[in-house]
């Protein structure tokens, strides 16, 4: 097993920007088929679990090559920062994208976030590649 690694999500411009770092690692997980994301904290809430799961369906479609590679795993997260002051969970689905590209070496993340000026929100948007 490979020690936790922490990956930076950052997309930040004069106006507002979302920064998220997420220090995980991979595990085995009996039982599972599918790959799975798991948080080491269970107090994390409902949000951030949804958000995980859409950064690694993400991740999947974006690489199918990479789901057998990937069965029988979990990604557990052992830690998750962010700035408090305007925390969009959106930029958890980027961050679990973004490590699992870091780990198998592929580019680019198939997620970034872009501020939508009417709801005052990010949204999350694929990154089309070729």
């Amino acid at each position: 097993m490979k020690l936790p690694r922490t990956h930076r999500f950052r997309v930040l411009t004069s106006s507002w920007g979302v920064a998220v770092d997420l220090t995980a690692h991979f595990v085995r997980a009996a039982g599972e088929t599918s790959p799975a994301v798991i948080f080491a904290d269970a107090s994390i809430g409902k949000e951030f679990h949804m958000q995980a799961d859409d950064g690694l369906q993400a991740f999947l479609r974006a690489f199918p090559g990479a789901v057998p590679l990937l069965a029988g795993s979990a990604l557990l997260i052992d830690d998750i920062t962010y700035a408090l002051c305007d925390f969009q969970p959106e930029g958890v689905a980027c961050a679990v994208a973004g490590w699992r590209c870091d780990e198998f070496e592929l580019a680019p993340n198939p997620l970034t976030l872009k501020f939508n000026t009417l709801t005052r929100r990010s949204n999350l948007s694929t990154v089309t590649t070729g």
